[in-house]
């Protein structure tokens, strides 16, 4: 999925959701974003406050990175963001 996708899809929900990642059964807590040359990459953490939903589309809202595809990291490995659900005050990427 690229920023633009992800950015359009998030509109229609509400501001003040947490932005975190589902990753076998497991919750991580999306604090920052990282650019490189591939793409745009989640930072995440189990001990930092997600970020809202508006904070997180501020992050991703720049003209250089809305081409770009979204990925992040677990257990050494890098995933695409392919979608997500939503969950309680909580926006499940994946």
């Amino acid at each position: 999925m690229r920023a633009i996708d992800l950015l359009i899809l998030l509109n229609d929900f509400n501001k003040n959701n947490f932005i975190c990642i589902e990753n076998d059964d497991t919750f991580l807590n999306v604090v920052d974003i990282k650019v490189t040359d591939e793409g745009v990459f989640l930072v995440h953490s189990t001990k930092i406050t997600a970020l809202k939903n508006w904070e997180f589309s501020l992050l991703i809202n720049k003209k250089e990175l809305l081409e770009l595809p979204i990925f992040y990291s677990y257990q050494k490995n890098d995933y695409q963001l392919f979608g997500f659900r939503v969950s309680d005050n909580r926006i499940l990427l994946g």
